[in-house]
């Protein structure tokens, strides 16, 4: 079963422990919910702010152990600022963007990544790091287009964060860094896999092609 992603897997040298959770149930696993500001939206030219993430143990999110963490390594917020609020001042204290990567390869370790909007920020981590550009993770986002594409419903302008919680009647969050998006990803996240699967057995391979 899932010898696509075997295969995948093996190819992308993703390691030993994750080929073999391909098999297991997604809750007896740990994730690590990822997000990131950034300056725009082109890996090429923007830059990251902040990094936030949360890990999912055994199907319950850890809130205590998240972490927020802004760089001062980049060129300038710009009008950015306007969405994350993130100001130039407020990352002059920031970590390097080699602690920050250091801190989260060592949060990452044995856990399956999350994100929504995977490809978008794992092309701007894998500028910095190589590694990234490899790596499989589950995405919110491809879940819920999967979804809404399998009932038929409209796609296009509704796969905004916020949009996907409010399907799962989810609350929007006032505040607004990448630890809170971290946070609402893994909340989404679980609302997906209870909706769509409920208590049955669901594999990370499953979870996996759901967000292909």
């Amino acid at each position: 079963m899932f010898q696509w992603l075997n295969r995948l897997s093996l190819g992308r040298g993703q390691e030993d422990w994750f080929v073999k959770a391909l098999n297991k149930d997604f809750r007896e696993l740990e994730f690590l919910a990822l997000d990131l500001e950034l300056t725009s939206l082109d890996p090429q030219s923007g830059d990251i702010l902040s990094i936030g993430y949360v890990p999912i143990i055994e199907g319950f999110i850890c809130p205590g152990e998240g972490r927020h963490c802004l760089i001062s390594e980049h060129s300038g917020v710009g009008d950015s600022a306007i969405i994350h609020g993130i100001r130039d001042c407020d990352t002059d204290d920031g970590h390097t963007m080699e602690e920050a990567l250091a801190e989260l390869h060592q949060a990452r370790q044995g856990r399956v990544l999350l994100l929504h909007h995977a490809s978008l920020d794992l092309a701007f981590l894998a500028k910095h790091d190589n590694s990234y550009s490899s790596l499989l993770a589950v995405d919110t986002m491809r879940i819920e287009y999967q979804r809404r594409n399998r009932q038929g419903q409209a796609v296009a302008n509704s796969l905004r964060l916020n949009q996907c919680r409010e399907r799962y009647h989810l609350p929007t969050y006032k505040a607004h860094n990448a630890l809170t998006d971290a946070l609402a990803t893994a909340e989404l996240f679980l609302a997906q896999m209870s909706y769509m699967g409920g208590e049955e057995r669901m594999s990370l391979g499953e979870v996996l092609s759901l967000s292909r």
